[in-house]
């Protein structure tokens, strides 16, 4: 255990002096576990003490009394949205100044899931489009420049309607379009 301490030891010289205790004291923790049960999930070793814990629990305002028990193994963007849903003008995020409540993040947390499923749909209507019989197929600059419009127009989704009113941007040619239309089975 020696050999995997010591590198610690060597690195915390190079934090910050409150890094470096924070850091030497999670490793050694860690790993001391880690050693005496080597079969252990690494997602089931100690990380905070009894007592940091509490402490932490305490700085945050979360502890099992205000946070329901199937969230306990969730997924943290999971435990944002739970804690949302019970106070969601409390803060999450302090950044200098500037703050952010759990209600506010979950709104631009559920803003980012609207805007990979909308990416996701133009990646498959592009790809689609590529692989079909067009005089000039949707190079990346235009599939970009078609993602922007989207946006602009605050699509939420890749909608028939959207896609039919937006198509010129991504295609120059009519005939094209109405490839398109057909490939994508849009009226």
């Amino acid at each position: 255990m020696a050999a995997l301490i010591l590198p610690l030891v060597e690195a915390a010289e190079r934090w910050p002096a409150r890094g470096a205790l924070i850091g030497l004291d999670l490793g050694t923790k860690t790993i001391g576990v880690a050693v005496s049960d080597p079969d252990r999930r690494i997602s089931e070793l100690p990380m905070l003490t009894a007592d940091e814990l509490t402490r932490l629990e305490s700085w945050s305002g979360a502890s099992a009394d205000t946070v329901p028990a199937e969230t306990a193994n969730a997924c943290l963007h999971h435990l944002v949205a739970a804690r949302a849903a019970i106070s969601p003008d409390a803060v999450a995020v302090v950044a200098g100044r500037d703050t952010l409540t759990y209600g506010q993040l979950e709104a631009q947390a559920e803003a980012a899931r609207q805007l990979r499923a909308l990416v996701s749909a133009v990646d498959d209507a592009v790809a689609l489009l590529r692989a079909a019989d067009l005089r000039k197929p949707p190079s990346i600059a235009e599939s970009l420049d078609w993602a922007r419009t989207l946006l602009a127009l605050g699509a939420g989704e890749l909608t028939d309607d959207i896609t039919r009113q937006t198509l010129s941007v991504l295609l120059k040619y009519e005939r094209d379009i109405e490839t398109a239309r057909e490939e994508l089975s849009i009226a």
